[in-house]
């Protein structure tokens, strides 16, 4: 339950991969919809649990199963900019809302912010 006088807004990042594939490989592994299409806050879980490696444009990550998998980023640019944005939800501090992999090989992520 959120705090009175606090509201929440997204924030989103556009994070481009070295193709399709590995677009849909990182929507995939950080962000599970519920099939169901249920309504529940815990319906749609981040599987995203930690950043273990970043080797140049390779990000290597840990999920809730305790599988560690690797995802090749477009650059290095693209590789700060998905572990700034993911640290807050790995922290517990904010929660992703929508992995969605656009036409090409950028997949947009949004996240919930707490605004006090």
């Amino acid at each position: 339950m959120m705090a009175t006088g606090a509201e929440t807004t997204r924030k989103e990042v556009v994070v481009a991969c070295e193709d399709k594939y590995e677009a849909q490989k990182l929507a995939n592994l950080i962000f599970v919809r519920d099939p169901e299409g249920s309504d529940s806050v815990d319906a749609d879980r981040t599987y995203l649990e930690a950043v273990v490696n970043v080797i140049e444009t390779e990000v290597v990550i840990s999920i809730g199963d305790g599988s560690s998998h690797s995802v090749l980023l477009d650059d290095e640019v693209a590789v700060d900019a998905f572990v700034d944005f993911v640290q807050s939800v790995i922290d517990g501090r904010h929660r992703l809302i929508m992995v969605h992999v656009l036409g090409d090989r950028r997949v947009r992520i949004v996240k919930d912010v707490l605004k006090c």
